[in-house]
């Protein structure tokens, strides 16, 4: 309806362009009323609760965590970094007190594979031993 009002209103022929009063009474300035639907508390309480669940779901959601698969635990349970903790937390319970708790040892000495071996950096740093012959 407004493309036909404002195609009618922009003829050029001043004869055969719409008057003001035919502009006016265009369909497209009848103001129709708009007969809502009766209110409905109940609806209407029901629709505040769920969107208070949503935002309360919508705050919780950066703690809850992501679902694991069970398939990709079995293969591997050291991809998934919340899991990989609690392994290396039970690990720890059973087996820290083989742990020294001097400077030489840490907790990461309990989960490597091969003792870290600090090599000299050249041939210079190596200590030089001469004897006389």
């Amino acid at each position: 309806a407004p493309k036909d009002l404002i195609s009618r209103l922009l003829v050029v022929d001043p004869g055969k362009r719409i008057t003001v009063q035919e502009a006016l009474t265009h369909d497209f300035f009848q103001i129709l009323q708009y007969k809502g639907r009766p209110f409905n508390a109940k609806k209407m309480f029901q629709f505040g609760i769920m969107c208070v669940r949503a935002v309360i779901r919508i705050q919780r959601l950066r703690f809850t965590p992501e679902p694991v698969s069970l398939a990709v635990t079995r293969v591997d349970p050291y991809r998934i970094k919340a899991l990989r903790k609690v392994i290396d937390n039970c690990a720890f319970r059973v087996y820290g007190h083989w742990v020294k708790k001097g400077e030489g040892q840490d907790r990461a000495a309990l989960f490597q594979n091969c003792p870290k071996i600090d090599f000299p950096r050249s041939p210079m740093d190596a200590p030089f031993i001469l004897s006389k012959a």
